[in-house]
């Protein structure tokens, strides 16, 4: 019974914003890229400031070092009129320019040209060699409504980030969040919300006045799975995020947490207690037919795909504490992962499968983001917080979202992010609520597929 109490504790409380705020740059890196954003033309007349976007989109990546630059009597928006010598005196690299024109069928045309200041002096033409040589690392126009400019915004920044890093980029993702709120009658409320991953334009998918817990996406974005409670019960269920047409998946006796969707989208790995002691196990979501993994009476929890989706992780107190273990699906073979800290949980993969990022803790230290090479077996701690939680990593690897407690210390939580090198810091005050367990979302089609 002690046993199930703490497994309770462990899958619940410690795994459970409306925010319109933009993340707060705290940390970043010294040799940040110098880049310049040039105001759009034509922003003042839109919903959107692109530019400012684009802007805060390569900023917060901690990669850039974006530049204000007000000398200039006439700004430019076309590549041809980037004055290179001008930009190069100013210490930078890069220029962004572009322009928003209103259609008269109320949509916008975006264009955008990413300049390189040291490619060689051509003139421009239509040859794409040339403008290649010219400087032109990156242009194309768009024909969007109104509503969808924020979202092709982080397109670019994603583009521009790709072309500048040979990374893909990440600002065009959504984040799933649970947001705690409490009335004056004291009565708790809970909404699962979806964000960018900046926090703006905030869609509240469910509404309850029963814990919601552990959101996770599909891995084409188009659903999510979580934890609520019905009748004192904890259940699974699965939200359609086009239609709002809800799938159970499980409520049998016992626990049932931690869902976890394998990468083709066809199983989902679980927490159940039907057996007794918590297990992880495997749904097929179409036949409905259950696998069990992992067996005994110790507290064996928070399943993790790999990316190949041929391994499992989970936390587990078999050898006297919580643990992260890996067990190979083909064969069943388990081995212990982490040795450093008394408490490891809540891992995942990152997306090369070299890594994992963990919730870690040594003895009297606070708890914190860790990530461990699995090839060295070396463990980062990249942040501590008494009071961090729910670590979640980026489609691309380069970010990991997790909550923790504002620093007003009034028992708020908010959002905050780190890099996986740890040398970049960023956080996203939540003015209402309290916000739990994010949850990355992959990555969607591009803009205008």
């Amino acid at each position: 019974m002690k046993k199930l109490v703490v497994c309770i504790i462990m899958l619940f409380l410690l795994n459970t914003a409306h925010a319109a705020l933009q993340l707060e740059l705290t940390q970043g890196v010294d040799a940040a890229m110098p880049i310049a954003v040039v105001s759009f033309s034509g922003v003042s007349n839109a919903p959107v400031d692109i530019s400012q976007v684009i802007k805060q989109d390569l900023q917060n990546s901690g990669r850039f070092r974006t530049l204000d630059i007000h000398l200039l009597s006439k700004l430019p928006h076309t590549a041809s009129e980037v004055d290179k010598l001008f930009w190069r005196q100013q210490g930078v690299n890069d220029v962004v320019v572009g322009s928003l024109q209103a259609l008269p069928d109320g949509q916008y045309k975006v264009s955008y040209a990413l300049v390189n200041l040291y490619a060689s002096r051509l003139s421009l033409g239509t040859n794409p060699q040339v403008a290649a040589r010219a400087g032109i690392v990156a242009q194309q126009s768009f024909t969007i409504k109104a509503a969808r400019l924020r979202g092709l915004a982080h397109f670019i920044a994603d583009r521009i980030y790709y072309k500048l890093t040979g990374q893909r980029g990440m600002f065009a993702t959504k984040i799933a969040y649970v947001l705690i709120t409490q009335a004056t009658d004291r009565v708790k409320q809970y909404q699962l919300q979806l964000a960018d991953y900046d926090g703006h334009n905030p869609q509240t998918v469910l509404r309850s006045s029963q814990p919601i817990m552990s959101p996770t996406w599909s891995p084409n974005g188009k659903q999510i799975a979580y934890v609520t409670f019905y009748q004192g019960r904890s259940a699974i269920y699965i939200n359609t995020l086009a239609t709002g047409e809800r799938q159970l998946v499980s409520r049998g006796f016992g626990i049932n947490g931690a869902p976890a969707w394998s990468p083709d989208g066809r199983s989902m790995a679980m927490v159940l207690s039907k057996d007794g002691s918590p297990n992880i196990y495997i749904k097929n979501l179409q036949t409905g037919k259950l696998r069990r993994i992992t067996h005994g009476w110790s507290i064996n929890t928070e399943p993790a795909w790999s990316p190949n989706g041929q391994e499992l992780l989970f936390t587990s107190d078999r050898g006297g504490s919580p643990q992260i273990y890996q067990t190979h699906l083909s064969n069943n073979e388990t081995r212990r992962l982490t040795y450093d800290g008394s408490y490891n949980a809540r891992a995942s993969y990152t997306p090369n499968a070299k890594n994992i990022v963990m919730l870690h803790k040594d003895k009297a230290k606070p708890y914190g983001v860790a990530i461990e090479n699995l090839q060295t077996d070396t463990l980062q701690v990249l942040v501590q917080s008494q009071y961090i939680q729910s670590p979640s990593v980026a489609p691309n690897g380069s970010m990991i979202v997790y909550s923790t407690r504002a620093d007003a210390g009034n028992g708020k939580f908010v959002l905050a992010m780190v890099s996986a090198d740890g040398k970049v810091q960023l956080t996203l005050p939540a003015p209402d609520g309290s916000v739990r367990e994010p949850a990355w979302s992959p990555y969607f089609k591009k803009v205008g597929d």
